[in-house]
């Protein structure tokens, strides 16, 4: 008797574990885990379908890969692709609206590592609410961010398509540019103060497509250069990122005569990108940004 009830009570357990891993199978099934690039880790059940986009590029990034329906809201100038700019806004990526962002219950936020106010996002991760941190350095980085919020998303076959032409694009154009001769080149993102990439911006890694050298190596996105290093570096390029309506403001500046002796100064090598969003934003438009770069850079030639 004792060893028909041990038994009963296995088999009662048995039969319990099995329901236990079909019940907990499809939650299982549909769990995804990321790192983000401030190495944290972050988990979720399901594909998270209430996110909001904290930058123009991070924007871009979630149609690219199919993830539209699930974005619910983002900040101001995301007007790529043009149905984003039917989206809510939620304040600029340098001030966000806490209070709109969490009306809107979001269950992720995408944030710009070093262009979004830090402090805010800690509020908000203070209150429970994820945060998936982003900040692409290279080329290679937009892929593997690409390819990390379509697998956060639900979305990682199509992710994985656009980052296989992604690449092909990129070393397409590497082989283009391949025996090209190379210019040294500043690219001025800003005009007060002067600001120019440094080696940690992503346009430093499309130069290296176009046989161009970028002259500041400094480790860092972007920089305020002293004047004394514009002439002792010699760009023979500078190339401006500024809109169409600040481009002669930004050329008159170059036409001090302080700047008389800088080799692209002297050559009239002061040339602009028509769409300087395509070269900024880290999206997959930014192979746009490589071509029309590499060529300003091959005109120079």
């Amino acid at each position: 008797m004792t060893y028909f009830h041990k038994s009963r009570f296995s088999l009662i357990c048995q039969y319990l574990c099995v329901a236990f891993l079909f019940a907990v199978m499809p939650v299982w099934a549909n769990a995804v885990s990321v790192t983000d690039d401030q190495k944290q880790q972050l988990k979720f059940k399901h594909a998270p379908q209430r996110i909001i986009a904290l930058s123009p590029a991070i924007t871009e990034m979630l149609y690219a890969i199919g993830a539209d329906k699930q974005i619910i809201a983002a900040v101001s100038h995301s007007d790529y692709p043009p149905p984003a700019l039917n989206l809510p806004r939620v304040g600029g990526y340098e001030n966000i609206d806490i209070e709109k962002i969490l009306a809107l219950q979001p269950d992720l936020i995408i944030a710009w590592l070093s262009g979004n106010n830090l402090r805010q996002l800690a509020t908000l991760q203070a209150l429970n609410i994820p945060i998936f941190f982003s900040e692409p350095k290279t080329l290679a980085d937009i892929a593997s961010t690409l390819l990390r919020l379509g697998m956060i998303s639900g979305h990682q076959q199509q992710a994985q398509k656009l980052v296989q032409s992604f690449e092909q694009q990129m070393t397409a154009l590497k082989k283009k540019y391949a025996t090209a001769a190379q210019r040294r080149v500043m690219i001025q993102i800003w005009d007060k103060p002067l600001m120019a990439i440094g080696a940690d911006h992503v346009i430093n890694d499309l130069l290296d497509l176009c046989a161009g050298v970028n002259i500041f190596q400094q480790p860092v996105t972007s920089l305020s250069p002293e004047p004394e290093s514009i002439l002792r570096l010699q760009p023979e390029l500078i190339i401006m990122t500024a809109e169409v309506s600040a481009r002669a403001v930004w050329r008159q500046y170059w036409q001090q005569p302080r700047w008389q002796t800088v080799k692209a100064v002297q050559n009239k090598s002061i040339l602009a990108i028509n769409n300087p969003d395509v070269l900024v934003r880290h999206s997959p438009r930014i192979l746009q940004g490589a071509e029309a770069l590499c060529s300003q850079i091959n005109t120079s030639r």
